[in-house]
């Protein structure tokens, strides 16, 4: 797995179940309260994630065996 991301897993070790269940009831709130003011526009443009991908020579092969 990529080294950034496994952290970000790995992060979570430490974190309380009551915590969690807190997260994500106010995560529900912030969706609800989301999708009311965005209720007007068509669309919303957004980046899809907070990190860059990898370096493609970091993921790949430098060369295929056969």
């Amino acid at each position: 797995m990529y080294p950034l991301i496994l952290e970000r897993f790995r992060g979570g070790r430490d974190t309380l179940a009551t915590d969690y269940v807190q997260a994500w009831i106010r995560l529900e709130q912030l969706r609800r309260d989301w999708a009311v003011a965005v209720a007007g526009y068509d669309a919303v443009i957004v980046p899809t994630a907070p990190l860059l991908p990898p370096m493609p020579k970091s993921c790949w092969p430098t060369r295929i065996s056969s």
